[in-house]
């Protein structure tokens, strides 16, 4: 009984730092595809200013085959959102098997500001939802917060369910409320 208690325990861990390792590698193929798109912009634009030179008319001409780099390269951005969309239902998948529902209570809400694009805030709304859960058996304050969008808030002191990893509760499911037909 205990040998299969930990062969689960560590199934569960498995998993979490999977799931924990596959966004790490995203974040950093991101970064890495966000400099590549830079390095290719600046030998463009090397070559554009330099376009009198023999090297700088090396880069434009048709020795480099710019006419498959180029679209090759900005599909590529279609990657990110599809593993993004991955690892996300994995993550869920997770939780619905090692998650433990609880109830939260909403302690406050926060508006959500597009500091760089301001433009945007007028076309999304989004909220964040503040909610806290105290642990029944050691009395622990947790403090957690959802994303809200497109639909009323709930007020204050509403219940909210959450899933959590029992094991560790500052770990859980970061869902997004985004449907309008749900209300409060």
């Amino acid at each position: 009984m205990q040998e299969q208690s930990n062969l689960l325990q560590d199934e569960k861990h498995r998993g979490r730092t999977t799931t924990h390792m596959l966004y790490q590698l995203i974040k950093w193929c991101l970064g890495v595809y966000i400099g590549y798109i830079c390095l290719l912009g600046l030998i463009l634009l090397t070559g554009l200013i330099f376009d009198r030179s023999t090297w700088g008319a090396f880069l434009l001409s048709a020795a480099v085959p710019w006419k498959l780099i180029l679209p090759i390269s900005l599909l590529v951005i279609i990657i990110f959102p599809v593993a993004d969309t991955f690892i996300q239902s994995k993550e869920e998948s997770w939780f619905l098997r090692y998650g433990t529902q609880i109830i939260a209570k909403v302690v406050g809400t926060e508006q959500v500001k597009f500091r760089r694009l301001s433009i945007l805030s007028r076309f999304f709304t989004e909220q964040r939802l503040q909610l806290e859960w105290q642990h029944p058996e050691n009395g622990q304050t947790y403090h957690y917060t959802l994303r809200v969008r497109e639909q009323r808030m709930p007020h204050w002191g509403t219940n909210l369910p959450i899933l959590i990893d029992y094991d560790d509760p500052s770990y859980y499911w970061k869902a997004d409320v985004k449907d309008p037909s749900l209300r409060f």
